[in-house]
């Protein structure tokens, strides 16, 4: 009898929809230093954040918040197209890694990049930082051997699908790695110049 009940109680449970919080309000921008310039547009209906940036130096910030109308969680992606134009030192881009930080704290679920050669990784749980009294993740996008770097405006696709509770206030912070030839000219450059003021 009691194995009746269970698979009824199962069965049950298999069709009743799993209740997820909806995104009723949101703001997302850059933090105007200059760093990423961006514009931020939300698909209520896919909820993916769309981030469209050109970022010039780094590290460059998105700033925002989601405003839900329960305390369950909501599930985003944050979508991040963001075009290399680093005219004050250009290079070109070998990793890229986002650090998100809330006021709360959130799983990262999934992460994805079309760009050819690169793979990603993640933290799937956030850590509490009592410094900043901010959870912090990390997704970290890196070019395998023989792919492609992204050069001086080319674009990086950096994606990631987050999940939390609630209401909350983010930041995402992103820092590209130049590749090490570049790093390298520009070391040699440093010291070209230091010679030359002697």
């Amino acid at each position: 009898m009691k194995r009746i009940i269970y698979g009824y109680l199962i069965g049950l449970l298999a069709f009743v929809p799993l209740s997820q919080a909806d995104i009723v309000d949101w703001e997302a921008d850059d933090d105007g230093d200059g760093a990423i310039v961006c514009d931020c547009a939300f698909d209520d209906v896919s909820y993916e954040l769309e981030v469209d940036g050109v970022q010039y130096w780094w590290p460059g910030h998105v700033e925002g918040w989601f405003e839900t109308d329960t305390e369950t969680d909501p599930i985003v992606w944050f979508r991040n197209t963001v075009t290399n134009d680093m005219t004050v030192e250009p290079y070109l881009w070998t990793d890229f890694h986002i650090t998100m930080t809330m006021n709360k704290t959130f799983s990262i679920l999934d992460a994805f990049t079309s760009n050819d050669g690169w793979t990603h990784s993640y933290t799937p749980t956030a850590t509490y930082d009592s410094g900043l009294g901010l959870w912090v993740g990390t997704v970290d996008y890196v070019m395998e051997s023989g792919g492609v770097p992204i050069d001086e405006m080319e674009d990086g696709q950096f994606d990631f699908k987050v999940s939390w509770l609630g209401s909350m206030t983010f930041c995402m912070e992103y820092i590209p790695t130049p590749e090490p030839c570049t790093l390298a000219l520009l070391g040699l450059g440093g010291l070209f110049f230091r010679r030359l003021r002697r």
